[in-house]
């Protein structure tokens, strides 16, 4: 009973940790932010879409049933399939970093106090640092065979915060002019 508790209390902590990590990096981000019209316009969720078929069964059961496919060739395609994953993953961070850095600045700048838009940031940041723990758990399962993983999550998450941001943009660009 004693070691099961112990083990509890140390994934916990480690939990813990991480989740922390994620959520320091993610509001420390955007350092340079590259806060423009055309740059709010470009961004999209659209972007993301291949992240959700990239890790799917079907390729792979597909795949599988294919003359001269072995477990070999399998494993490999998994494994990059997971790579690629990541450098998304990563793309979306930053780009979800960027977006809050940009709406942080824009309260900061703002003349109108924004508590509810500050409360909305910190929500959808925790929301985000607990979906990328998630994903990143479910990508060690991956790693196993034992799980799918799931980005919608993360993906509503950024283009809301796109959304709250594009709504913000064009009333301080009037506003400053």
């Amino acid at each position: 009973m004693q070691l099961i508790l112990s083990t509890a209390v140390l994934i916990g902590a480690a939990l813990g940790v991480v989740l922390l990590f994620i959520i320091r990096r993610l509001t420390a981000g955007g350092k340079n932010l590259p806060v423009s019209v055309d740059w709010i316009s470009d961004l999209s969720a659209a972007r993301y879409r291949p992240m959700q078929r990239l890790l799917q069964k079907e390729d792979y059961a597909f795949l599988a049933g294919q003359p001269g496919c072995d477990t070999a060739m399998l494993r490999r395609l998994r494994s990059q399939r997971r790579k690629l994953f990541r450098r998304y993953l990563s793309s979306l961070t930053l780009d979800f970093s960027r977006v809050c850095g940009a709406i942080r600045l824009l309260i900061v700048c703002s003349a109108q106090d924004r508590p509810d838009l500050a409360m909305v940031l910190y929500k959808q940041q925790a929301l985000f640092a607990w979906g990328l723990l998630t994903v990143h758990c479910h990508l060690i399962l991956h790693a196993c065979g034992l799980a799918t993983v799931d980005i919608h999550g993360l993906v509503r998450a950024m283009e809301y915060m796109r959304l709250e941001l594009r709504q913000m943009v064009p009333v301080t660009v009037g506003a400053a002019a």
